[in-house]
């Protein structure tokens, strides 16, 4: 972290940013929103695909791949809160959280372009959709084959 920070008043001399310690730096952090995260990679997918000249082609489409997973998060209060408890079996002492994964992925052009995660009993088909309104969103889904697993 002290290294970023270095590199911080190094890259960008024209601001003047405070000195600051580490600890304060990682206090910080956790009072970033989520949502901002989210927004930047959209924004980032956005202008992707607004500047690219010469999107790659299978025999005349556009291939994307839309696939979900289920895995297990880290125990937590707020993934528990989120996502839900749930509880092992044989052994219902054990608590965890799954969540369902899921993304579709650009394959011709090596891009992701929606990603979501849902509580483990989610449809993977309402994810599907949530991603194909994704396309439409960004006005890439003509000519277009779109891959299930």
């Amino acid at each position: 972290m002290f290294q970023n920070i270095s590199r911080i008043h190094d890259d960008l001399p024209a601001i003047d940013f405070p000195t600051v310690s580490k600890q304060a730096v990682s206090k910080a952090r956790q009072f970033i929103s989520p949502d901002l995260f989210k927004e930047l990679y959209y924004l980032s997918v956005d202008s992707f695909y607004s500047q690219i000249e010469n999107r790659k082609l299978w025999n005349g489409y556009h291939l994307y791949a839309i696939d979900g997973s289920k895995f297990e998060l880290p125990n937590s209060k707020s993934n528990f809160e989120f996502f839900g408890e749930m509880f092992g079996y044989p052994d219902h002492s054990r608590r965890f959280t799954m969540v369902l994964a899921s993304v579709v992925y650009d394959v011709l052009d090596d891009y992701i372009i929606h990603a979501s995660f849902h509580h483990y009993l989610a449809s993977e088909r309402s994810a599907a959709i949530e991603h194909l309104k994704s396309l439409e969103t960004l006005n890439i889904y003509e000519n277009s084959v779109v891959i299930f697993d």
